[in-house]
């Protein structure tokens, strides 16, 4: 054989291989677009590092074909690129800057991954048909997690069908859950609002390919999978998507080539359309239950106008694009006006309301109730026409309520009585008018229009807000919506005034503070996740700080915000110059209004913490360079041209491509070593758990060391593992694991088994390697509040009690508005302070109950920066008051009755500073007044209201008790009550300068415990309250 002819054999072979390495690395990458979105959106670990090993092993096959390919093209060939890779490089900085080093690692590794599935993509999907492979499974799979969110929402008959397919290959439990709550869709992402953005984008992706085909069966498919994905995107309700949509229409409208906007946004707008209608009227229908023909019906009716429309629409639009713009402002501009109008007429349409209670019926409180934004301190008036009815005389019909809600009231619930007026019966319609003022604070009026008692009606013709200064109209309160929107209303009614958007706004301020501490590197990946309780402005829990680039910033500090501005921008400059030069029909402009679509959403919600999500926008990005390099000359690609010295022309442009090549195979075995090392350590630990739960400890042991051995950095399986995401309660860790085993020992020996000299020095060296590791995790204690607490309970287990005290009040200080901390810190001194009390260390045992008592100063102080001042919990009271009890009497022999005390009040007791000592509440703030004032309760009465305790009292059943009240004057009105133990109040009588009375308890007392109460009925000191068991 010739030399020629061998190496034309040569080349014929590699050929064949470089094509058949082609072929496996698109269907790879197809593999890899395709199913993120099914695993609850790579929102877990569980699921992100079987992900990021795939990737990686692709990766590294990908970059041996390039080396074999040496196809003379730069690895980095334009801008974006160098973008993507800064992601990378900023999460790599921001490592060693980390307040948790494992975190900050695993964030790094998911941008690796994401950098290698952008770059597979931009460089393989080099000809038409690849990129229409890549799109179409992109849209295949959202339309995949469209039907799996409709069925839940529908009856949930092939989720169950599915969910029994999985089983029988031996998956246990259900693969696909939790995919419709509140009544709102959210699949197998199982975020409504992540699932709407995934779904926005990808419908405009859908769009811009029916733009591109002509044969008729794909414009079917493809306008039936519109429908889907809109229909869904519609049923998640996420309210901000929807608005956000039409500016992504603008959006779409402005990056479209000239020569077929109008075309684009009529695709747009003609395909949604049948979705919303549809939607409309499924909102009434969804249950995971039920599934009924007229849904059926439904679905099928929409489904064929959207068909319909998708044959048609092109012709319409490319009609519709030859009229003169000016037209279009004028048609655009009524087409507003009477959107507006008819969504004003629509919205604003009521029906009368009825309210009834039957004869027969018990009485009970039944209430209609709407939120109204008002200016605060203000005058208005209240009218509405109501027609009463009572079928028997009865003190009124019904009755009208005004509440005031401050900025703390939508955050926190609650709100504030205004006025109430009781309302008799009328002679057919009447018209009522009710003069109330805004407060100071006021941010919403809550109109509540209420019935109690059986045999009374109201039926509520109109009501409205009139400005009682000018007498107009300022607000129509509709309390019914004559097309029953009113679901749909409330979701954006008041909008900038509901919970979710106040919360997010004190998110957004919170960690900016954040930022502001850590600006220059940031603080490494999961940052928000361990600092946000140490800034946050009450106690809030929210992994995710609902803002993309805010994230970013804490993350990666002031580097990843110039490197995601530098995205920005760049798509923007190359989009302009692509803009300019491409004027054909294609996907591009589609491509980029679907990546500014996930972007916008992602500044105003946590979308991007699902890795699915940033996997869809860097494979958008990556076919949108691939149209880049395609489209546009080098020159125009180049961001900076540069002058290359000589010395640098002799490092040959192979030599360059290589080295490129070679490192990136060496970055990424790394990353798929650590991602290897970190899921076989997963599964080690889940293995351990295992073979605890069958009581195997040493193989357990073994098990849980093998992890901790191959990822180092999670502290998790020495102090901590929670293998039940359902049960954070159980933990088994590598300490938790030797305490039980400790356990096991204890008993045996209390049992007279012996234990061998083999077994006591495994477990002596065991628990010698569990110090050491503890030792190394001290250093990685600072702002990390899980370790804190758990090396907290590791240090008083094993009795350095100082050390252990040390860790609780680092906790406290990363979390301090935590009830659960402090409740922690208060059981470690009374402990203490009862142990050497039984040991008859007096002195030292008062030291722990000065500081036990001392933390409710310590939480007061925490509390003033709160804006919702928390509480010590039952357990938490529980012990104060005993301590408090035992302090009081230290001296006396009083203190013999601690072990009877059911009830001992703390009047100081006023951690959340409302002016009411914790242990107790008011039942009417109409008639009672309470304030502390030197150690007394002083009350305010103005009629017989009572004070009850926050927290029940456990009595027993067949014991009797005795109330003893220290008040200061003498009076004939105080009676005290116990809900489901005494028959009646009680009376309490003068005796010793206190109040008393006794009472057994016979039947069988609410093991939960029971409410207790004082009345009175005029102004009073009470210096205590004590409630005790007596022989």
């Amino acid at each position: 054989m010739s030399r020629k002819e061998q190496t034309r054999r040569n080349i014929t072979k590699k050929e064949n291989i470089l094509k058949i390495l082609r072929i496996f690395l698109i269907a790879a990458l197809t593999i890899i677009i395709f199913y993120p979105p099914y695993l609850q959106g790579l929102y877990f670990e569980k699921h992100v590092l079987p992900t990021q090993i795939i990737v990686f092993t692709v990766f590294i096959i990908f970059l041996i074909y390039k080396w074999l390919k040496n196809d003379n093209t730069p690895f980095f060939k334009t801008p974006l690129e160098y973008v993507c890779l800064g992601f990378v490089i900023v999460y790599f900085i921001s490592i060693f800057a980390a307040v948790h080093t494992r975190s900050a690692i695993t964030e790094w590794l998911k941008y690796c991954m994401y950098f290698a599935v952008f770059y597979m993509v931009s460089d393989l999907a080099d000809t038409l048909k690849t990129k229409r492979i890549f799109l179409w499974t992109i849209v295949i799979s959202a339309v995949g997690v469209s039907i799996i969110g409709l069925d839940a929402a529908l009856g949930g008959n092939i989720v169950g069908i599915l969910n029994k397919f999985f089983n029988v290959l031996g998956v246990k439990g259900s693969v696909f859950f939790g995919l419709f709550e509140a009544n709102r869709i959210q699949s197998t992402l199982q975020y409504p609002n992540a699932l709407a953005s995934y779904l926005m984008a990808v419908f405009f992706v859908i769009i811009g390919l029916l733009i591109t085909y002509d044969k008729l069966w794909q414009k079917v498919i493809l306008g039936s999978f519109s429908f889907i994905l809109f229909l869904t995107f519609m049923l998640t309700e996420s309210r901000w998507a929807q608005l956000l949509f039409p500016l992504v229409v603008i959006i779409l409208l402005m990056t479209a080539p000239k020569n077929y906007r109008i075309n684009a946004v009529t695709h747009v707008i003609a395909l949604a359309i049948p979705s919303v209608v549809i939607s409309l009227f499924l909102f009434p229908y969804l249950s995971e239950d039920t599934f009924s023909i007229k849904v059926l019906s439904l679905l099928i009716l929409g489904l064929i106008v959207t068909v319909i429309i998708s044959i048609f629409v092109k012709f319409i639009g490319e009609c519709l694009q030859k009229i003169d713009w000016r037209v279009y402002i004028v048609i655009i501009s009524v087409f507003i006006l009477i959107s507006g109008i008819g969504l004003f007429y629509i919205i604003n349409q009521s029906v009368p309301v009825e309210l009834s209670i039957g004869s027969s019926e018990e009485d009970k409180v039944i209430s209609i109730a709407k939120d109204v934004a008002l200016k605060p301190n203000t005058d208005y008036i209240l009218s509405f026409e109501a027609e009463a009815v009572m079928k028997e005389e009865k003190p009124y019909v019904f009755f009208v309520r005004l509440f005031n809600k401050n900025i703390n009231n939508i955050l926190f619930y609650g709100s504030e009585q205004l006025i109430r007026r009781d309302f008799p019966a009328t002679d057919g319609l009447r018209k009522f008018e009710l003069l109330f003022t805004t407060k100071e604070d006021t941010k919403l009026i809550n109109v509540n229009f209420s019935i109690f008692y059986s045999g009374t009606s109201l039926k509520i013709n109109s009501a409205s807000i009139i400005d009682a200064k000018t007498g107009k109209t300022v607000k129509k309160i509709i309390l019914k919506n004559r097309y029953n929107l009113d679901s749909v209303i409330a979701r954006f009614q008041n909008i900038l005034l509901q919970r979710s958007l106040v919360t997010r706004t004190i998110f957004y301020k919170d960690g900016i503070k954040i930022f502001k501490d850590r600006w220059f590197l940031g603080a490494g990946g999961g940052a928000w996740n361990y600092l946000y309780r140490q800034y946050q402005s009450y106690n809030y829990a929210s992994s995710q700080a609902h803002n993309y680039p805010l994230q970013l910033g804490i993350e990666t500090g002031i580097l990843g915000i110039i490197t995601l501005i530098s995205l920005i921008i760049i798509l923007i400059i190359y989009y302009s110059m692509y803009h300019k030069k491409v004027k054909r029909d294609n996907n591009s402009a589609f491509i980029v209004t679907a990546i500014a679509g996930l972007f916008l959403h992602a500044v105003i919600d946590f979308d991007f913490a699902e890795c699915s999500i940033l996997l869809l926008f860097w494979s958008l990005i990556a076919l949108f360079n691939n149209e880049i390099i395609e489209s546009l000359d080098i020159e125009d690609i180049k961001l900076l041209n540069l002058k290359v010295s000589k010395r640098r022309e002799k490092f040959s442009f192979n030599e360059k491509y290589k080295s490129s090549i070679t490192i990136g195979i060496v970055i990424s075995m790394i990353t798929l070593y650590l991602s290897l090392r970190f899921y076989i350590a997963s599964s080690n630990a889940k293995q351990s758990f295992e073979y605890l739960q069958n009581n195997d400890f040493e193989t357990a042991i073994d098990k849980m060391e093998k992890a901790i051995n191959l990822d180092k950095y999670n502290e998790k399986y020495v102090i901590g593992y929670n293998p039940i995401s359902s049960r954070p309660d159980i933990k088994a860790g590598f300490t938790d694991i030797l305490f039980m085993k400790n356990e096991k020992f204890r008993s045996a020996q209390k049992n007279g088994e012996n234990i061998s000299e083999k077994d006591l020095s495994l477990f002596q060296k065991q628990f010698l390697k569990a110090a050491s590791y503890i030792e190394k995790l001290e250093k990685k204690a600072e702002n990390n509040i899980s370790l804190t607490s758990d090396l907290a309970s590791y240090c008083l287990k094993i009795g350095e009690i100082d050390k252990g005290i040390h860790y609780l009040n680092m906790a406290i200080s990363y979390f301090p508005f935590e009830p659960s901390l402090w409740h922690s810190k208060v059981n470690v001194y009374y402990q203490l302070m009862k142990d050497y009390f039984n040991n008859e260390d007096y002195e030292k045992a008062k030291e722990y109950l000065i500081s036990g008592l001392n933390v409710i100063n310590e939480a007061k102080e925490i509390n003033q920066n709160n804006m919702n001042p928390f509480v010590f919990n039952e357990d938490t009271v529980e012990l104060i008051q005993t301590m408090k009890f035992l302090k009081d009497n230290w001296d006396t022999d009083g203190i013999y009755d601690v072990n009877n005390i059911v009830y001992y009040s703390i009047i100081d007791l006023d951690v959340n500073m409302d002016g009411i000592p914790d242990q107790w509440r008011i039942s009417n703030e109409d008639l009672m007044n309470v304030t502390v004032d030197n150690d007394k309760l002083s009350i305010k009465a103005s009629g017989r209201a009572y004070l009850y305790t926050r927290y029940p009292i456990k009595f027993k059943e067949g014991k009797k008790y005795r109330v003893e009240v220290d008040i200061n004057e003498d009076r004939e009105y105080l009676y005290f009550y116990v809900a489901g133990i005494t028959s009646d109040v009680l009376h309490l009588n003068k005796e010793d300068n206190k109040y008393v009375a006794e009472f057994k308890v016979k039947g069988e007392p609410d093991e939960n415990g029971n409410q207790a109460r004082i009345y009175v009925d005029s102004d009073c000191e009470i210096r205590s309250i004590l409630v005790k068991e007596i022989e």
